[in-house]
């Protein structure tokens, strides 16, 4: 269970900011008053200093557009996995997001899709604490949100081991975030935990004693190298190491999937990526144009978008680039075909990819398809040709990026690198990562263990 503490800490970044809480059973809040925020600027996109409304329209080179609304095309495609675990467990479950040195609270809030009205109350409710605003003692960000994607609760977790948890306030109509800190103690220890897949991964994790969490980090590390809905087997063997804390959710120290004819291995490095155990990235490189160099945006991504035909506020929730009829489309990153739709009555013939478990790209107003629903696609790969199908005003490709089921602006969100550690940098990973392997191989494979019998 994790403790939750009422008194200042003596040697941590909370005791060195000194903050005043108080007491309300079994939560600890902060003494902190929430002010309406009435400034004209908006912390991402553009704001109409004349009017104050942060509505401006997207620049549109030759009067080239998609004339498609929120009503007329269904929302990105539910990763199968995360449905199962949503209708079984009956909540809504914790997203991670480990923090770079080079990220900002409003840059993570972008990548993410979070709601930028949710942040501004986040700020006004931590106004002095600069946890938020100066990361560079967080380590990372947990944040739980509702059936509309609003932000339920966020927590702060310190370099410290210390979490802050900001919580909807639910004796104000949701209006206003709690503030509270929660100590949870962190053992050096390991523990290791495997089992056999039979049927279902996700029962046979729970039937080993995994939680939702752990079982949820264990798919999204291994979200690139296997599909979790298809490509498991009877007999394939899971194992992992976590380190042990009071908190439900126990962070994976190390991670292996054994199957018939592959072993599939992960190790968290300090930066909070995983890594195999040469020093390469499990995260996929992206490219952020699927067109490639030399073409120029027509449109950008803006959720407060007046419609350039309506003149209503109507979100534009992709990147435009008008570009010949023909121009070929590819793949953003390596993933799996999850829609490809011809003569829909808005996107015209559209195709969506599925990217591991938190990113979707789809490419609408295509001319040609081609690939299919299922086909499995590299980054690169050439999977139709831009056209002007669909309510569009000319011939363009509209594309969306999205992120655990919410768009985001692909120009400026933060995307896998799937880098490779070199020299210096490798023989550190090796030598901080040696006494992990060798837990992992002391036990051996069990495949081939069996095999031996």
């Amino acid at each position: 269970m994790m403790a939750i503490k009422n008194h200042y800490f003596s040697q941590s970044p909370l005791a060195v900011a000194g903050y005043r809480m108080m007491s309300f059973g079994k939560a600890v809040l902060f003494s902190a008053a929430v002010v309406v925020f009435c400034s004209t600027t908006v912390i991402a996109g553009t704001s109409d200093s004349k009017t104050g409304t942060g509505i401006q329209p997207s620049p549109v080179a030759n009067g080239v557009y998609d004339l498609l609304t929120d009503e007329q095309l269904e929302g990105p495609s539910v990763d199968p996995l995360q449905a199962d675990i949503e209708a079984t467990e009956g909540t809504k479950l914790w997203h991670d997001y480990s923090i770079s040195e080079t990220d900002t609270i409003d840059q993570i809030f972008l990548s993410e899709g979070l709601s930028q009205n949710d942040l501004r109350t986040l700020l006004n409710t931590a106004a002095g604490i600069e946890f938020l605003t100066d990361l560079s003692q967080t380590k990372e960000l947990r944040y739980q949100l509702d059936s509309s994607s609003r932000l339920t609760a966020l927590d702060v977790v310190l370099k410290s081991n210390e979490r802050l948890r900001f919580e909807r306030d639910r004796s104000n109509g949701n209006a206003e975030f709690t503030i509270g800190v929660i100590e949870e103690s962190v053992s050096s220890e390991m523990k290791r935990i495997s089992g056999d897949i039979q049927n279902s991964f996700y029962k046979s994790a729970k039937a080993v004693g995994l939680s939702v969490s752990t079982i949820q980090q264990f798919a999204n590390i291994f979200q690139w190298q296997i599909d979790f809905n298809r490509d498991l087997h009877n007999g394939d063997r899971f194992e992992i190491l976590l380190k042990e804390s009071s908190s439900d959710d126990k962070q994976i120290i190390a991670a292996r999937l054994y199957q018939k004819h592959k072993t599939l291995s992960a190790i968290r490095y300090t930066d909070g990526q995983y890594f195999t155990e040469e020093g390469k990235q499990l995260g996929r490189a992206f490219e952020r144009n699927p067109l490639g160099d030399g073409y120029k945006v027509s449109s950008s991504f803006n959720l407060t978008r007046k419609h350039p035909v309506t003149g209503k506020v109507q979100p534009h929730k992709g990147t435009d680039w008008a570009v010949p009829i023909g121009t070929k489309v590819k793949a953003s990153a390596d993933g799996v075909v999850s829609k490809a739709v011809q003569n829909h009555e808005a996107a015209g013939n559209y195709i969506e990819v599925r990217h591991g478990r938190r990113y979707i790209t789809r490419y609408l107003h295509l001319d040609s398809l081609n690939v299919k629903a299922g086909d499995k696609v590299a980054k690169g790969q050439m999977i139709g040709f831009s056209g002007n199908t669909g309510l569009s005003t000319g011939p363009h490709l509209h594309y969306e990026l999205y992120v655990n089921g919410r768009p985001v602006d692909a120009m400026k969100a933060r995307l896998p690198d799937g880098k490779t550690l070199q020299g210096t940098e490798l023989s550190q990973f090796k030598d901080k990562t040696s006494s992990i392997v060798a837990v992992l191989n002391s036990y051996g494979s069990p495949i081939l263990l069996a095999r031996q019998k």
